[in-house]
């Protein structure tokens, strides 16, 4: 899935009218929709607005899969990061999470 930010300032994290591929998509009980994004710097994913995007590419990963995470909150992508704790070893600088991260990264910039 493919995005461009149509925000004015998405500070040093976003570019206005930059492509954004879509690593994840959330949906929380209130109903929001977050995109998690490869931000440009620093140059790491993080959660942002669907708001703030207009979907260039609406296709999805044919391997992503749709998780309850609880409480009304989903998550659709990769199955590994759905992993209780994932996001929390990666961001703890967990080798083996890293390495899953980058993995599914380099197959969709191959696709």
């Amino acid at each position: 899935m493919t995005t461009q930010f149509k925000g004015s300032d998405g500070g040093t994290w976003l570019r206005p009218g930059s492509i954004y591929a879509v690593q994840s998509i959330y949906i929380s009980h209130d109903q929001s929709l977050q995109y998690r994004i490869l931000g440009n710097e620093p140059n790491t994913p993080a959660l942002f607005s669907a708001s703030d995007f207009e979907i260039i590419d609406p296709t999805l990963p044919p391997s992503w899969r749709i998780f309850d995470l609880g409480n009304g909150n989903f998550v659709i992508g990769p199955s590994a990061w759905t992993a209780k704790g994932y996001w929390e070893r990666y961001f703890d600088g967990d080798e083996e999470a890293r390495q899953e991260f980058e993995t599914y990264c380099t197959r969709i910039d191959q696709s």
